[in-house]
C-alpha cells in the first residue's frame, strides 16, 4: 500500500464538511488514524459503543485528542432510535459510515436525507455482501475497494470511487489490509466529493448480481494459501 499512501500524501486537502460514524473495532481505528494524520477532520464523531473492545475505544478517543466533538451512544446497533434522531438533526449532510460488520441502516428516510459514504472491499456491483475480499481473491486473484452512497439495497448505491489494490504480501493479516484499503478509499472519496462541490443526486442502481454471504473459515484458509 506504499504507493497509495504516497498518493494521498500528495493530494491537496480539500475542505469537506462531514461527520463520521465509528465503532469499537480496528477498522474504525484505521479510519480515524488516516483521516487525522491527513488533517481531514470530521465535524463530529458518532461513536457506537457496544461495551466490547474497550481498549480499542480508548485508542480511538486518544487519536481524536479532543480535536473533534464526540457523541457516544452506548448501544449495539446503528438502528437505535436515539442515534437516528441525532443523525437527522445534525447539519452535516455527508456522513462516513464505519459501522459494525453485517449491520445496515434500515431507516429509508434517514438514507434519503443524508449522504452515507461507505467503503466496501469488493468490486461493486459484481462482489456485494459479506467477506467479498476473500471471494474476489478466490475467483479472480484480485482485490478492489468501492466507495459509494448507501441506499436501501445491499451495496447498491451511487459509486463515488473504485480502486484495484495489489494482493497483500502477508495473507495472515488480510483483515488489517482490508481496513487500510477502505480507509484510503474513504479519504479519496471525501476529496472527490469536495472537488465536485457535493450536491445530492439520484441514488439508485439496478443490477442482476447476487450477494455473497460470510465465507466459511476453512474456505478462507484455502483462499489465502
Amino acid at each position: 500500500l506504499d504507493k497509495e499512501i504516497n498518493e494521498i500524501k500528495k493530494l491537496k486537502k480539500n475542505k469537506m464538511i462531514y461527520s463520521i460514524i465509528l465503532t469499537n473495532n480496528s477498522r474504525s481505528l484505521e479510519y480515524i488514524d488516516l483521516l487525522m494524520k491527513r488533517k481531514l477532520f470530521p465535524q463530529k464523531v458518532i461513536l457506537i459503543d457496544n461495551d466490547k473492545n474497550l481498549f480499542l475505544k480508548k485508542l480511538i478517543l486518544k487519536k481524536l485528542k479532543k480535536k473533534v466533538f464526540v457523541k457516544i451512544f452506548r448501544c449495539k446497533t446503528i438502528n437505535n432510535k436515539f442515534i437516528k434522531k441525532y443523525l437527522m438533526n445534525i447539519k452535516e449532510k455527508v456522513i462516513v459510515y464505519c459501522g459494525y460488520p453485517g449491520q445496515i441502516i434500515m431507516d429509508k428516510n434517514l438514507l434519503k436525507n443524508k449522504f452515507f459514504l461507505h467503503s466496501h472491499s469488493g468490486k461493486i456491483p459484481k462482489f456485494k455482501g459479506s467477506t467479498t475480499i476473500f471471494y474476489s481473491i478466490l475467483l479472480e486473484r484480485k482485490i478492489f475497494c468501492t466507495s459509494f452512497r448507501l441506499n436501501e439495497m445491499i451495496d447498491s448505491g451511487k459509486i463515488i470511487y473504485k480502486q484495484q489494490y495489489n494482493l497483500p504480501k502477508n495473507f495472515d493479516k488480510i483483515d488489517d489490509y482490508d481496513n487500510k484499503i477502505r480507509a484510503i478509499n474513504t479519504f479519496k472519496s471525501l476529496n472527490i466529493l469536495a472537488k465536485e462541490n457535493f450536491k445530492f443526486k439520484k441514488n439508485k442502481i439496478k443490477d442482476n448480481f447476487s450477494n455473497y454471504h460470510i465465507m466459511h473459515p476453512v474456505l478462507r484458509y484455502i483462499t489465502c494459501k
